[in-house]
């Protein structure tokens, strides 16, 4: 997951669930605001060695939760296998909404002063000239 925007998940911005070993998972150069959990797991699982790197995580209820398959619910967790490399928990995510005349160029982009602003998540537009 690299260059991503998750906001306002109501439920979890990643659910990761995983059987046997577990993949590799990479995550970098993202923004998860205003969600409920950040990351959900199996907690029969445990919680996975993941990485987080270069991102924005800011304004969420939870940040790591589990979820046991027999109580059908989450539960929140303390970190205690997520590593992070340069990951920021604070500031104010603001993207560029719709317009009273349409859909603007930077739709959904962070907006300039936004947390996150610098790190390049979102949709892209090809500027170059053809």
């Amino acid at each position: 997951m690299t260059y991503s925007i998750i906001k306002d998940a109501y439920n979890t911005a990643i659910w990761y669930g995983f059987a046997g070993s577990v993949p590799a998972f990479v995550f970098d150069h993202n923004i998860i605001t205003s969600c409920y959990y950040v990351m959900v797991y199996p907690a029969e699982n445990g919680q996975p060695h993941f990485t987080f790197r270069n991102s924005v995580i800011t304004d969420n209820a939870h940040y790591l939760g589990n979820y046991p398959k027999a109580q059908d619910k989450f539960f929140p967790d303390t970190n205690r296998a997520i590593k992070e490399v340069n990951v920021k928990h604070s500031g104010k995510v603001r993207l560029t909404e719709v317009m009273d005349d349409g859909l603007t160029s930077n739709y959904l982009q962070p907006t300039a002063g936004s947390a996150g602003r610098n790190i390049g998540a979102g949709i892209y537009k090809n500027s170059r000239k053809q």
